[in-house]
Order: C-alpha cells, then structure tokens, then sequence
C-alpha cells in the first residue's frame, strides 16, 4: 500500500538514513530538534530512515512519524568508515519506495550518504515540490585523502550534486566555512542560507555535575579522524615533561576503543583516561560539567561542531586543531571560549591544554562560555529554518515563532 503525505496541514519529509533517537548522532539530532517544533507548530512531520528499531515500520515518537524503509545494513565498516553497502542500500530504498514524497509540501535531506539525492533527482521530485538539502561538510579535495583514488569519484559526485541543488533546490550549511567553499564551486548565493548549530540549553543547565573531578573531557564517536589517540599521547607528554597527570574523560563509543586502550597501556597512561562509553544524555552533560577544559581534536569536521557548543553551555573551554578541515575558528572565541592550535599532532596539543588550564585558573572563563553559549539554542535554529521554509514556500514571513514555553529540550 502506498504511503502519503497527510495534506490537512503543511507536511515535510525528512530523508536521511539514520534517525534521531534511534541512532546518536549530531546530523539526526539536528533534524529531530528542529523537526519535533515544527511538528509542535503543526506541520505534519514524517521521516524516511533505513530501520534501527524493533517492531513496527511505521512509529511516532515527539511529534515525528517515522517510517523504516526497510532493514538497515551497518553503518560503518570494519575500517570505522561509511559503508559503502549502507549508502547504496538507501539509495536503492528512496528510489523504489512506494512513497509519493512529491506529495509533501516539502523534502527535507541531509547531505549524507548522497545517493538518496541522487534517488530524488531521478524520481523527479525536486520538479514537483520544495527540496532543501544540509549540506554540512564539503570535502573537496580531502575525498583523495579519505578513500584514495576511488575517492575520486566522491568529489566529483559531491561537486556535481551542490551545484544542481543551487538550481532546483536550497542548501542549507551550519558553519561560515560551510557557505564559503560552497559559494566557491559555483552554488548560488541566493540558493545557500547559513543556520548553524543549536544546543538544549535548558537541558544542559539542568543538574549537577558527576561525582569525583576531571581535568579534560571528549564526547563523540571514538573513530578515526576524531584523533582522539592525539589527546591520550597528549597525556604521557605531559606526564614526562611537566610532571602534570591528568585525568581524562572519554565519553562515547566506536571502533577506535579497543586500540585506544592498548594505547593508553603501552603509554602508561590507564589510570589516567576513563573510558565511559556511550551514556544517556544527562549523565554526559553532568561528566562535562565536572571537568575544566573539552579536548576537540578533530580534522574532519569542515566548520561545525555541536559538541563544542555543548561542551561551551556546560561551562568548558575547547582545545582544537586550526586545521582547514577543522572547526569553523569562528566558532572558538580566542582565549575566551577556547583555544585553537597547530599543526595537527599530540605536542601542539599537549601545549593547548596546558595554556587552557592556565588560562581556566586565572579567570572566569567558564562564565564566559556559559554566555557565548546563549546564542545557540535549538529553538533559534527552528526558527531560522522556519521562517526560510516559509519565504520558499510562499507564506508571511515571522508567523513561525517557536512557543519557548512549550519547547524545552
């Protein structure tokens, strides 16, 4: 039986493979939190994911329904990379979907894993309605670094792809570095809007912190280019340097764990660095909050970062790479909210750190990060989306106020 739009009221479809609880992630948190206050200001929200959850296809859960399109393969691969056989899978499932999305007032894609795009295109469905598209990281020339020559064709797709959609549709980006590499390869300014980031503000100022005390934190998944062997080599060079030991939290999953904590053997750092795994959120923010400095070695996040906003409402400063496929320096206010430090290796990072705690011990720097915090919350980011999606569709500007009271979280 053919699946619909409800078309008493506006509708959007969400379409990105992976769905906000279900699976953890910044790019599905982004599209629930502003997908449930649409849903909460009356749109009719459905999401299209492959299916990570047991029982029915079809659920609704905080205003969204959610239709599994058919039984997800892993995610990642055994290297800790995007399947290959993932991102086909999707593709294949929203091309064949007995799912009339041209029906919805709107499509609403992530970028990730491309081919569903791809799927719309032949299907015709940005010729039939409003599509808009996030488009979070732009690789460019890192695809060769990533996947080597096959990587290739990645680039090629992905540069082919934002210069259609600044023709049929309407890309979305969360960081100024974002809009810029865009605007460079030909996408239209016109067609490109920046909406960055948001956090649960009144979540993270919700409770206490964790019992006991620690000096650096991480949240995120434990993969590859999230370098986070960086930070524990950071560890035993201070130790051997300034005598100064450290206790670092690590907080999240992923297939870098294991060779992490033979890491941390062989370093002689262990009992130093607590591996936490994956928590629920509040006790996350409340592991945060009992430290002084978060450590975000990333070199593969093109501009955006939630978790260092996260990281900045729970009062911690951020130590980074400057990096060109790093965080957007934009988003580190120098000295106040963080510190950002080159090149991409353990040393800079090591001395990162120690300026930071310094730096934490000699002025109000949390205070500092709890206010440049303020500006980023989930309910402005609504917003921004909604009064966009209202001028694309055609309604009166502003009449898309988020109802604060209502939405906390």
């Amino acid at each position: 039986m053919s699946i619909s739009a409800n078309v008493h009221g506006r509708s959007v479809a969400i379409l990105y493979d992976v769905a906000y609880p279900f699976v953890y992630g910044g790019g599905q948190r982004r599209l629930y939190e502003v997908g449930k206050r649409m849903a909460a200001l009356g749109w009719n929200v459905h999401w299209y994911p492959l299916k990570a959850w047991d029982g029915d296809c079809t659920l609704f859960r905080d205003g969204i329904v959610y239709h599994g399109l058919r039984e997800r393969t892993s995610l990642y691969g055994t290297n800790g990379k995007r399947a290959y056989a993932e991102a086909l899978s999707y593709g294949r499932a929203v091309l064949t979907a007995r799912v009339d999305f041209a029906s919805y007032d709107l499509v609403w894609c992530a970028q990730w894993p491309l081919f569903h795009i791809l799927a719309l295109i032949a299907r015709l469905v940005p010729w039939r309605t409003r599509l808009l598209v996030d488009w979070w990281e732009f690789w460019g020339r890192y695809w060769l670094t990533y996947a080597g020559l096959p990587g290739l064709g990645g680039w090629l797709l992905e540069t082919a792809l934002t210069k259609t959609l600044g023709r049929i549709g309407h890309v979305i980006v969360d960081s100024e570095v974002g809009r810029d590499r865009l605007l460079a390869v030909g996408v239209p300014s016109d067609a490109l809007t920046f909406i960055p980031n948001g956090v649960d503000l009144a979540g993270l100022a919700a409770g206490g912190s964790a019992e006991g005390s620690s000096d650096l934190a991480y949240l995120g998944r434990l993969k590859g280019h999230k370098n986070i062997d960086h930070i524990v080599r950071a560890l035993a060079l201070l130790n051997r340097r300034d005598s100064t030991r450290l206790h670092l939290d690590l907080i999240g999953d992923g297939p870098e764990r294991v060779r992490l904590e033979e890491l941390a053997q062989t370093l002689g750092v262990a009992d130093q660095v607590t591996f936490h795994g994956r928590v629920e959120t509040y006790r996350a923010n409340a592991l945060l909050k009992r430290s002084k400095v978060f450590v975000h070695p990333s070199t593969q996040q093109c501009g955006g970062s939630m978790n260092l906003l996260e990281a900045n409402a729970c009062g911690l400063p951020v130590v980074c790479y400057r990096h060109p496929m790093g965080i957007d320096p934009r988003h580190v206010l120098e000295g106040e909210t963080g510190l950002m430090v080159s090149p991409a290796e353990p040393e800079s990072l090591a001395n990162g750190i120690s300026a930071m705690l310094r730096l934490v011990a000699a002025k109000d720097v949390r205070n500092r990060c709890l206010a440049h915090a303020k500006s980023f919350d989930w309910n402005a980011t609504a917003e921004h989306y909604c009064e966009l999606i209202d001028n694309l569709l055609g309604g009166s500007p502003g009449r898309f106020a988020i109802p604060r009271a209502e939405l906390q979280g």
